[in-house]
């Protein structure tokens, strides 16, 4: 045998003895899981909430997930959220903004690639409420009128309703109607009129003089059909939730459809006709999947155990007849904040202790509901932002992306949920 075969041989044979000696060592070393401290929020309802398909997620500013300067901001999201609440993209101001113009879909649009790329899922806020175009509820323009408003709902809601059964793959809950009962908070005073306009909760949200915040689709009158036990003054349906529920059905009949309500007191008048409005619809052969709180609450008012006991009855009445219950913009306003005043927001943003204590047993509460009722908690803007105006605050992360103690409080719930069950 030539010395060059006997030293490729040797060679060979090191080789070897070393490939069996890594091999050995990976035997007898255990693989390590990351512990639950480590995983993210959507790491950790996939590992121990995936079979009571219950998800967390935001609402988040596009520009985030498309802006290169954001990218901090935008990796946290995917990372930490199966779920993208999108809330004002594609309400009807964005994609009708002005009478007579073609749909605009460029809000909107580039949001169903980027949930394929990241894994996310949808949930579409598509619905008839009172953010709508001024030029839709001033009863000054030429849009105002019956028979205007019809052809906008009608047009309205068919094109987002095709839109979310096209992208059915990621669009997985469509808000149908928002808003449609009054909280008994929403006072009104416009310009001109002099007058103040208060609805008494419960009731039928509707138009008044002028063009504020306001539900102009009201004015196309009302059905035949009677709520259920209602004590309302006006007990009809309004013609405008049958529409828009009909169209939705008829043209997405594959995603989940939801109707969506307003309250940081869990009012018991609110909350029966909103109840009573979905049985009613059900019982006329319309598809109604569930009911969502939209749940900005206020720092100095707080949210009592009597309120949350409230809120626990009403997920399990959505469990008992087979609606799901959401939680959608989680998020926290403060009546002593002067919300166009910088200090007044950062004083905010310091309290984060206040804010965690009000909100985390909120979630927590959802958390034990998961597979009883519970399918969705969504928050509001993830990165500690509060733009000045805007009035609302969530502190999950600040915006250099560090987590914040609501994150971690929420983190807890989940981990805390499961180790006791």
């Amino acid at each position: 045998m030539s010395k060059l075969m006997i030293s490729k041989l040797m060679h060979c044979v090191a080789v070897a003895c070393v490939a069996v000696s890594l091999f050995s060592c990976s035997e007898n070393e255990t693989y390590q899981e990351p512990s639950d401290d480590n995983l993210s929020l959507r790491q950790l309802v996939n590992k121990y909430y995936k079979n009571s398909n219950f998800h967390i997620g935001a609402t988040t500013v596009p520009d985030y997930l498309t802006d290169l300067n954001n990218k901090s901001l935008s990796d946290i999201f995917y990372r930490e959220f199966s779920l993208n609440f999108i809330r004002d993209e594609f309400n009807q101001a964005a994609v009708y903004p002005q009478p007579n113009k073609e749909w605009f879909d460029g809000k909107y649009k580039h949001l169903f690639n980027l949930a394929r790329k990241n894994k996310q899922i949808l949930s579409v806020d598509v619905s008839l409420s009172p953010d709508c175009s001024n030029w839709i509820k001033d009863e000054n323009t030429e849009a105002n009128t019956i028979e205007n408003i019809r052809n906008i709902l009608n047009y309205y809601v068919t094109n987002t309703a095709k839109e979310a059964q096209k992208n059915k793959d990621v669009v997985k809950w469509m808000t149908v109607i928002r808003h449609p009962v009054s909280s008994g908070h929403e006072g009104l005073e416009y310009d001109g009129t002099g007058t103040t306009r208060s609805f008494q909760a419960g009731e039928w949200f509707g138009p008044v003089a002028g063009s504020g915040y306001e539900l102009p689709w009201m004015l196309i009158g009302f059905t035949d059909t009677l709520l259920n036990n209602s004590n309302l003054a006006e007990p009809r349906i309004p013609n405008y939730i049958f529409e828009a529920f009909r169209l939705a059905n008829q043209y997405a009949p594959d995603v989940k459809q939801l109707i969506a309500q307003p309250d940081d007191e869990m009012n018991d008048y609110v909350w029966t006709t909103i109840k009573e409005l979905a049985v009613t619809l059900r019982s006329k052969g319309l598809k109604i999947d569930g009911i969502e709180w939209i749940a900005s609450l206020d720092l100095q008012k707080g949210f009592s155990e009597e309120q949350l006991r409230k809120l626990s009855l009403l997920i399990d009445w959505c469990y008992q007849n087979n609606f799901e219950f959401h939680i959608a913009g989680l998020e926290v306003k403060s009546s002593d904040v002067n919300r166009w005043d910088t200090e007044d927001l950062d004083g905010l943003r310091n309290k984060e202790a206040e804010v965690s204590a009000l909100m985390t047993p909120i979630a927590g509460l959802l958390i034990e509901k998961t597979g009883k009722g519970a399918a969705t908690l969504s928050y509001g803007l993830f990165d500690g932002r509060y733009e000045k105006g805007t009035g609302t605050y969530a502190v999950l992360f600040d915006h250099d992306g560090n987590n914040r103690q609501m994150y971690r409080d929420l983190k807890n719930e989940l981990i805390r949920y499961i180790s006791n069950n």
